[in-house]
């Protein structure tokens, strides 16, 4: 599922088309938006360990248009992953936990950015 989330908000949003820029600044904005991506998950994981609702930071993303984008797919599942995860009581553990999420969500994303552009 990761995968073909990721592979689409990519293909989607950066891939260049026949007329697009050259390939190193799209490989650029692609890793621009794993950051970005990382930003949002590591946001979301804190708001678990936090103890917020999970509808509550649904809300807070749910999508601004009629049709769902990629992102807002890859938003809502770092949010289900988010909250498959135990919430800590120790604050030394909830903050390894924010920070593993987040990398581990900017790993995936940069490894799928690699298969697209390095071949």
């Amino acid at each position: 599922m990761k995968k073909l989330l990721l592979t689409a908000f990519i293909l989607i949003g950066l891939v260049s088309s026949a007329y697009a820029q050259d390939k190193k600044s799209d490989l650029i904005k692609a890793e621009t938006m794993c950051e970005t991506l990382a930003e949002v998950a590591e946001m979301i994981m804190s708001n678990r360990q936090a103890g917020v609702s999970m509808s509550k930071v649904l809300a807070v993303l749910a999508p601004k248009g009629p049709t769902p984008t990629p992102l807002d797919i890859f938003d809502k599942e770092s949010v289900l992953e988010a909250y498959s995860t135990l919430r800590y009581n120790s604050e030394n553990i909830q903050k390894s936990t924010i920070a593993d999420f987040r990398d581990q969500r900017h790993v995936d994303c940069l490894k799928w950015v690699n298969q697209l552009f390095i071949q």
